[in-house]
């Protein structure tokens, strides 16, 4: 649970484009290589970190890295399942997923 955490919430965390403002968000970013496609981007977590309200795990083919893609994805998720509604735009995601945020950890 610890390193879930870590992985979404510190600096340099994979997984920081599924941190949701108010939501202590937990979870895992990875990239499942393919022989003659892009990679497969993903990401399982959970929230609320206390008492969880929401599991959740997002599978994107044939695209590039978890962090990148997945996690964004699934901030989103977490924030209209508690909140409600979406409170961050569209531009966010598009804006993380130019950033590549893999780290050699992910491309082995």
């Amino acid at each position: 649970r610890e390193g879930m955490y870590r992985c979404v919430n510190e600096v340099g965390g994979t997984g920081g484009a599924a941190r949701v403002k108010g939501i202590k968000v937990c979870g895992k970013t990875g990239t499942a290589q393919t022989s003659q496609r892009k990679d497969h981007a993903w990401f399982i977590g959970f929230a609320p970190r206390e008492n969880p309200k929401i599991a959740i795990c997002v599978l994107v083919e044939n695209i590039g890295f978890g962090g990148s893609y997945a996690a964004p994805i699934a901030g989103f998720c977490i924030e209209q399942y508690l909140y409600g509604k979406i409170i961050r735009n569209e531009k966010q995601l598009i804006m993380h997923a130019e950033t590549d945020t893999s780290t050699s950890g992910e491309r082995q």
